[in-house]
Protein backbone atom coordinates (compact mmCIF):
# COMPACT_ATOMS: atom_id res chain seq x y z
CA UNK A 1 0.00 0.00 0.00
CA UNK A 2 2.85 2.42 1.22
CA UNK A 3 4.87 1.71 -2.00
CA UNK A 4 1.97 1.91 -4.16
CA UNK A 5 1.32 5.77 -2.57
CA UNK A 6 4.87 6.50 -3.18
CA UNK A 7 5.26 5.04 -6.51
CA UNK A 8 2.25 7.45 -7.40
CA UNK A 9 4.21 10.32 -6.05
CA UNK A 10 7.16 9.93 -8.05
CA UNK A 11 4.70 10.25 -10.64
CA UNK A 12 3.04 13.30 -9.98
CA UNK A 13 6.17 14.48 -8.75
CA UNK A 14 7.95 13.80 -12.56
CA UNK A 15 5.07 15.28 -14.25
CA UNK A 16 5.11 18.57 -12.51
CA UNK A 17 8.67 18.70 -12.86
CA UNK A 18 8.02 18.09 -16.59
CA UNK A 19 5.86 20.93 -16.50
CA UNK A 20 7.84 22.93 -14.72
CA UNK A 21 10.67 22.45 -17.49
CA UNK A 22 7.87 23.12 -20.53
CA UNK A 23 7.06 26.35 -18.93
CA UNK A 24 10.61 27.53 -18.35
CA UNK A 25 11.30 26.36 -21.84
CA UNK A 26 8.27 28.33 -23.20
CA UNK A 27 9.19 31.41 -21.30
CA UNK A 28 12.93 31.55 -22.87
CA UNK A 29 11.43 31.53 -26.36
CA UNK A 30 8.83 34.06 -25.69
CA UNK A 31 11.67 36.15 -24.44
CA UNK A 32 14.64 35.80 -27.13
CA UNK A 33 11.51 36.63 -29.61
CA UNK A 34 10.76 39.27 -27.44
CA UNK A 35 14.55 40.58 -27.62
CA UNK A 36 14.69 39.76 -31.42
CA UNK A 37 12.16 42.12 -32.11
CA UNK A 38 13.02 44.59 -29.60
CA UNK A 39 16.71 44.74 -31.37
CA UNK A 40 15.00 45.08 -34.96
CA UNK A 41 13.00 48.17 -33.68
CA UNK A 42 16.53 50.07 -32.06
CA UNK A 43 18.08 49.00 -35.83
CA UNK A 44 14.89 50.63 -37.62
CA UNK A 45 15.18 53.60 -35.09
CA UNK A 46 18.77 53.90 -36.01
CA UNK A 47 18.31 54.07 -39.68
CA UNK A 48 15.67 56.39 -39.13
CA UNK A 49 17.73 58.85 -37.24
CA UNK A 50 20.54 58.22 -40.07
CA UNK A 51 18.34 59.74 -42.65
CA UNK A 52 17.00 62.32 -40.84
CA UNK A 53 20.32 63.74 -40.53
CA UNK A 54 21.56 63.23 -44.01
CA UNK A 55 18.15 64.82 -45.00
CA UNK A 56 19.23 67.87 -42.85
CA UNK A 57 22.89 68.04 -43.65
CA UNK A 58 21.66 67.75 -47.74
CA UNK A 59 19.34 70.60 -46.87
CA UNK A 60 21.64 73.15 -45.27
CA UNK A 61 24.29 72.01 -47.93
CA UNK A 62 21.54 73.26 -50.58
CA UNK A 63 21.28 76.18 -48.40
CA UNK A 64 24.65 76.83 -48.29
CA UNK A 65 25.32 76.39 -52.07
CA UNK A 66 22.43 78.38 -52.90
CA UNK A 67 21.17 80.71 -50.24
Amino acid sequence: MMNDALKEYKKRERARNRRADMDRITRDIAKAQFDRENERDHVICSINATLAALAIIGAFTLYAINP
